[in-house]
């Protein structure tokens, strides 16, 4: 996802390292949560806190939708000025490439699985969804196999195309606010429609319109920077960070509220917190090691997110097949560091082929547009 991959927005200031860092932190974590499920897979008696609350990764793909609308308007890459098939050509050859990568080894893995007949029961694969995920509409159906995070792909491809759609056909003034309008709308329609019928399809009617929310929240805070340096909107941001933010740590000790209801609070909380960043008239400077590490951070989390859950269910596979149960304390970071080592493998050198054959597409593109447009006038 775009959220999760190198290439933080840039502004006036330079390189935004705390988004990067974030990136890692929320890929690393959905890979953690994983785990914890493989863990007591093998273990079902096994429970740990906070692990068990965080199982679903429900909360860090949420932060990734946040920080994709933020980094979106940060760098204007979403703006007026800029034709509607650019930025959708942007979109698309930054989560394509490497998406159609590991969907193509996910599948080559799990027909070698088979032979075992040890695979984990989790995410079980559905041959069927193959051509889900091949086509970018998976979230209609179960992901395939050990392809789990493809999943949230395709609600970010859809939250894009939405956006697309807003800069093709609606006035600046009134887009971000007819946005926000209408996905509450649909939002509270197709909520009220689950609440009757109670499936996996009618559930993803509701997760389309509450993901889109999540990425408006980061695309609005970062829009007008100059607005967000005045003292009433840090005030306001502020005071989301601690309301938004306490209810979230609350629900972490004390469950009062279900996953999707504890991802909305988090999402205000990180929205503020992006809004002060936006607001940040200076910026902290680092030391050299930590921007070195942050740019590196950019360019792993992207292969970690989508490449974890292969190495997680070939670990698993490898582990039923030799008839060896290791205690969680041993199995747990077992499959964490394997995972992260076989993500980053497979994933990190395929990532920077791919991010430098996309600049120079997006160079070409560039340099022939004002040709193209003036043999249209």
């Amino acid at each position: 996802m775009t959220s999760a991959g190198g290439g933080t927005a840039t502004d006036d200031s330079g390189f935004v390292w705390q988004v990067d860092l974030l990136r890692l932190l929320f890929a690393v974590l959905v890979l953690v949560g994983h785990a914890y499920g493989l863990t007591r897979e093998f273990h079902p008696d096994f429970r740990m806190w906070p692990f068990d609350r965080f199982a679903s990764g429900g909360l860090w793909v949420a932060g990734f939708f946040v920080l994709s609308g933020w980094c979106i308007e940060r760098s204007g890459r979403g703006r007026d000025g800029r034709r509607v098939s650019d930025y959708l050509v942007a979109r698309v050859t930054r989560i394509m490439p490497l998406y159609l990568w590991f969907l193509a080894i996910v599948g080559l893995a799990e027909a070698g699985f088979a032979t075992f007949g040890d695979r984990p029961a989790m995410w079980e694969p559905h041959a069927r969804n193959l051509f889900w995920q091949a086509t970018m509409l998976q979230g209609i159906l179960d992901p395939f196999g050990a392809y789990n995070a493809s999943w949230s792909l395709t609600h970010e491809l859809l939250a894009y195309l939405a956006w697309g759609g807003f800069l093709a056909w609606v006035a600046p003034r009134r887009r971000r606010p007819l946005a926000f309008v209408l996905g509450l709308v649909l939002l509270a329609a197709t909520a009220w429609a689950h609440a009757k019928i109670g499936t996996r399809t009618s559930y993803v009617a509701v997760s389309l319109p509450l993901y889109f929310f999540f990425w408006l929240l980061g695309n609005l805070a970062a829009a007008d920077p100059a607005a967000a340096d005045r003292p009433r909107e840090r005030r306001f941001a502020r005071a989301v960070l601690l309301i938004c933010g306490a209810v979230s740590v609350v629900n972490l000790l004390v469950p009062l509220w279900g996953d999707t209801v504890w991802m909305v609070f988090w999402s205000l909380a990180l929205a503020a917190a992006l809004r002060l960043l936006t607001a940040a008239r200076s910026r902290p400077s680092p030391s050299r090691r930590v921007i070195d590490f942050a740019r590196f951070a950019g360019l792993a989390s992207y292969p970690i997110y989508l490449g974890h859950g292969l190495f997680l269910v070939a670990i698993g596979t490898a582990l039923n097949a030799v008839d060896l149960r290791p205690p969680p304390a041993v199995l747990m970071p077992l499959l964490i560091v394997g995972a992260l080592a076989g993500a980053l493998t497979v994933g990190l050198p395929a990532e920077i082929r791919f991010l430098a054959w996309r600049s120079a597409a997006l160079r070409a593109r560039a340099s022939a547009a004002p040709s193209t447009r003036a043999a249209e006038a």
